[in-house]
This record gives C-alpha cells, sequence and structure tokens, in this order.
C-alpha cells in the first residue's frame, strides 16, 4: 500500500460527524466563495496595498497550481485506489486533477499575505498559521488530496509568498515601469493560455478542468487592469466613515455575487466555454479592482460637486 493511501486511510479510522461538519467548514475557507469577498472587503474598506499584495499571491499561486495540475495530471486518490472513501460532501470541490492541492495554495497564500503583512504581530500570525494548517489538514482528513498534494502546495506556495513579497516592494519602489509589468503579465496570460489549450491530455479528460485554468487567467488578468486603472486614473480611497464603507462593501458585492452566474450562460454560449470563462472571471475581477471603486469614486465627486 502506498504510503500516502495509506495515511488517508488510517484517517478514515478516525471521522466522526462533530470533525466531519469541522473540516467541511475548514475547507471553505480555502474556495473562492470565501476568499473573493475576503478581498473585497480589504480593498473597498480597510487596506489597498495589503489587498494588491494578497492579489499577487492569490493569482500567481492559482497560476502556478493549474499548470502543475495539468502538467503531472495526477488522478485523485479514490481513482488510484478504490479502497477510499472521500467524504461525499467534499466531492463537489474537488474537481479536476489531484496533484497539487488548490484550496492549499488558496489558503497559504491569502492568509500567508496577512502573516507576512502583520508579522511583528505574533498573535495574527498564529492565527493565520493555523488557518492554513488546519484548511491543509482538511483536505487529507476529508480525502481529497494526498499528503505530497498538500505538501508541495504548502512549500511552493510559501516561496512564492516570499518571491511576491520580493516583486511587490520592486513593483513600489519603481512605479514608473506600470507598463511593463503590465505587458509581462499579458505575456505570461497568453503563454499560459496557449500552454492549457494545446498541451495533451489523458483521454477522458474534461474542458471543466481547462476551463478552471481559463477562469483563472481572466481574473489574474482583470485584477491587473483594474489596478493599473485606479494607480493611473482613479486613485480611490477608503471613507472615514466605516458605515459608508460597510455600504459600499454590500453593494459591491451584491453585484459581484449577481454578476458571476449571470454571465455564464450567455458568455459559455457566445464564446465557448474556455474563452467565456475567461471573459467571466475578467468582467468579475475588474469589477472588484477597477470599475466599482471608479463608481463610487465617480459618486463621491459628485456629492462634494453638490454639497459646495
Amino acid at each position: 500500500m502506498p504510503f500516502d493511501i495509506q495515511i488517508l486511510l488510517d484517517l478514515e479510522q478516525i471521522r466522526n460527524p462533530i470533525f466531519t461538519k469541522i473540516f467541511l467548514l475548514m475547507t471553505q475557507f480555502g474556495e473562492e466563495l470565501i476568499l473573493l469577498p475576503l478581498m473585497c472587503l480589504v480593498y473597498w474598506c480597510f487596506n489597498k496595498r495589503l489587498a494588491c499584495f494578497a492579489a499577487l499571491n492569490f493569482f500567481s499561486a492559482l497560476l502556478v497550481n493549474h499548470v502543475l495540475k495539468i502538467t503531472f495530471c495526477v488522478n485523485r486518490p479514490w481513482i488510484r485506489n478504490t479502497q477510499l472513501s472521500p467524504v461525499p460532501d467534499a466531492l463537489d470541490s474537488a474537481t479536476g486533477f489531484s496533484f497539487p492541492s488548490g484550496h492549499t495554495a488558496n489558503a497559504v497564500s491569502i492568509y500567508g499575505s496577512v502573516l507576512l503583512w502583520f508579522r511583528k504581530h505574533i498573535w495574527i500570525v498564529i492565527l493565520n498559521g493555523c488557518f492554513i494548517l488546519l484548511i491543509a489538514f482538511s483536505r487529507l482528513y476529508l480525502g481529497v488530496h494526498t499528503l505530497q498534494d498538500v505538501a508541495v502546495s504548502l512549500i511552493a506556495g510559501f516561496i512564492l509568498l516570499f518571491f511576491n513579497q520580493w516583486i511587490f516592494k520592486r513593483i513600489e519602489k519603481n512605479p514608473e515601469r506600470d507598463r511593463l509589468y503590465l505587458g509581462l503579465i499579458f505575456a505570461l496570460a497568453v503563454l499560459c493560455a496557449l500552454y492549457t489549450i494545446l498541451k495533451p491530455y489523458p483521454d477522458g479528460t474534461q474542458d471543466a478542468l481547462k476551463a478552471d485554468g481559463m477562469k483563472t487567467l481572466g481574473a489574474m488578468v482583470g485584477t491587473v487592469c483594474g489596478v493599473y486603472w485606479d494607480f493611473r486614473k482613479i486613485r480611490f480611497s477608503k471613507s472615514e466613515k466605516p458605515w459608508i464603507n460597510m455600504v459600499r462593501f454590500i453593494i459591491g458585492l451584491a453585484v459581484l455575487l449577481f454578476l458571476k452566474p449571470m454571465l455564464k450562460s450567455p458568455l459559455n454560449q457566445y464564446f465557448g466555454l474556455l474563452l467565456g470563462s475567461f471573459i467571466r472571471y475578467f468582467i468579475l475581477l475588474f469589477w472588484i479592482f477597477g470599475l466599482y471603486p471608479f463608481l463610487f469614486t465617480l459618486l463621491n465627486t459628485a456629492r462634494r460637486n453638490l454639497n459646495e
């Protein structure tokens, strides 16, 4: 019995309803449903620089994770060994190939960003470190990833964190090179899109896996375009009044949650699954980082003009 499979079989023996509910909840903190609203909250209401740093880590982690998945094409544990029985409620978020763990990569990128940003505050470091480890362990407990899936994501995620910290500092020190950074990201997106679409896959690989990669690329390009627009033109800032920030957040998030399902069918029907997925996630992230900040900046300007 392979070592990684044996670990999952052993974890099956300690499952109970309480632990299962806890780890099903914990694993959701590594999913888009929680991470995107969290990014909106930080960007619109609290700390733009932290949100941009987290976004840099998040989308680079997604990109690396996607490239590794489609390069190695490792099947999920229960496909490799039919003795395994993953928790049924965890299967909806366990699509595509297994290696490496996307939830773990997401957790390291977002909560690791907060950990690094507030590294002088020991309680924040401990809290976010525990979050990362619990989310990583949840993937093992639920039976949807092996130890190497999670371990590689942890290692790669922390390497990316420190590398991106260096990149982020260089970007802030050399803002006049913003067009160069924008061009490099576009070139990287094109290369990754071509690799995703053109590389050979094992028989039976579904287009949904390729679509996941195109979502990542669309979101990454949408984020960069939004941040670039803000840096060049908008330069929005959070309100000094907490209630205004919360109203911004509620309205902006409601629009985001409306657009996400509403755009899916018409874009996929008109452009196809791959390009439609790219465009949809470009729009969603451009809304977060560019269009919505532009709209409430316009509103603030109009209100000031009326008061004058």
